[in-house]
């Protein structure tokens, strides 16, 4: 402690003597700065220089930075596309029936092809179902008009008998009009009788006719007349011994003849409304 109290004395001293040293000078500072002038602050704005041209180096700088920004404008629009692309493809993926159109040529082809195939899938379907449906239709037409062309207007009969063998032989067929009941003299006729449900047989005369027998002459005739294309040999017996002739034909009646003479059966007076028609073609 005895030590360190000079050396406190000591600066205090120092101190003392750096302020009267300033108290000094203070006024000298202040007189000093009187005397100084103000700057004076310009009212006028400077006008701007002239632009100086570009040097070449400048021009070379400017033109890179406009071609760097073009490049990156089109990285840019590349990766939007590319971007873009991608979308539409995933797009695409998530609809079936679509082709990917980076796919080979032949399978883009195929997949097209495919998507027509299945869009018009339902249309082909429609339409086969109405080809068909019309094609039925139309069978069933066929079929009803042959029904009723065979049940109002045409018949067939097979021949089982040789009573008209030269004009119709056994198992031939026979095409006749159901329209024709009142046939002609000479006609072929078809009808019903008992034992035979559907008889072929020669109508020679009809109702109002007189037909008679010439024994002498071995004849039938009608109305004194012989018949025609009839041999002269032909064994009656069977007919006269049935008839008492001359007999003269009722008008609901015909008078048939069998052309074969060895099977002379359902033959004579018939009913006219037992007729089924007349024959038109054999066959």
């Amino acid at each position: 402690v005895a030590e360190a109290a000079p050396e406190n004395a000591s600066a205090k001293k120092a101190a003392a003597a750096a302020a009267a040293a300033a108290a000094v000078a203070a006024p000298a500072l202040a007189a000093k700065a009187a005397e100084a002038k103000p700057e004076e602050i310009p009212t006028e704005v400077p006008a701007e220089e002239p632009a100086r041209p570009m040097t070449n180096k400048e021009l070379k700088q400017a033109y890179k930075k406009r071609e760097q920004e073009k490049r990156e404008q089109e990285k840019r629009e590349k990766a939007e596309r590319k971007a873009q692309k991608k979308r539409e493809k995933a797009e695409r993926k998530n609809k079936p029936g679509k082709a990917d159109p980076k796919a080979p040529k032949e399978t883009k082809a195929a997949a097209e092809a495919s998507a027509k195939e299945t869009a018009e899938a339902p249309e082909k379907a429609k339409k086969k179902h109405g080809a068909l449906k019309g094609i039925l239709i139309a069978l069933a037409i066929l079929v009803l008009i042959g029904v009723l062309v065979f049940e109002l207007l045409l018949g067939i009969v097979h021949v089982n008998d040789n009573a008209m063998a030269g004009s119709v032989n056994r198992g031939s067929y026979l095409l006749y009009s159901r329209m024709d009941k009142l046939p002609s003299t000479n006609d072929l006729v078809v009808f019903k009788n008992v034992g035979c449900k559907t008889c072929v047989r020669r109508m020679i005369a009809r109702g109002g006719d007189t037909v008679s027998f010439d024994e002498y002459a071995n004849r039938i005739k009608v109305n004194k007349k012989a018949i025609p294309n009839v041999p002269e040999d032909v064994d009656w017996w069977g007919l006269d011994m049935t008839y008492d002739f001359p007999i003269t034909v009722q008008d609901d009646q015909v008078f048939v003849l069998s052309g074969n003479r060895e099977d002379p059966s359902n033959e004579g007076l018939i009913d006219k409304d037992s007729i089924k028609g007349k024959a038109i073609w054999i066959f």
